[in-house]
């Protein structure tokens, strides 16, 4: 995860990318609130919880299967096609090993 939008990434790219993560948290008071009840959660059911929620997602490996597509990712795209990113590819490339 990153506070910044993805970049250099192919189109068909199956990655989720998630950039913008805001919890409302504006003291040290609330981060120690919310991370203190998010513990007390996670031991308390909460790990259960969600190794039960991803036990019974389907996983699939079909490439033919259209890669989600999300803003943050358009975003990252279209830096690729950027007048200045096209300048600097061929450079780039030249020091790929």
């Amino acid at each position: 995860m990153t506070n910044r939008p993805a970049a250099f990434i192919e189109c068909n790219d199956r990655r989720l990318f998630v950039c913008r993560w805001h919890l409302g948290i504006h003291t040290p008071e609330d981060r120690h609130q919310y991370f203190n009840t998010f513990k007390r959660w996670f031991k308390s059911g909460g790990y259960k919880a969600i190794d039960g929620h991803l036990a019974t997602k389907e996983i699939s490996s079909d490439l033919h299967y259209a890669a989600r597509m999300t803003p943050d990712k358009e975003q990252a795209l279209a830096f690729q096609t950027a007048p200045a990113t096209m300048k600097i590819m061929p450079i780039i490339k030249d020091f790929n090993m």
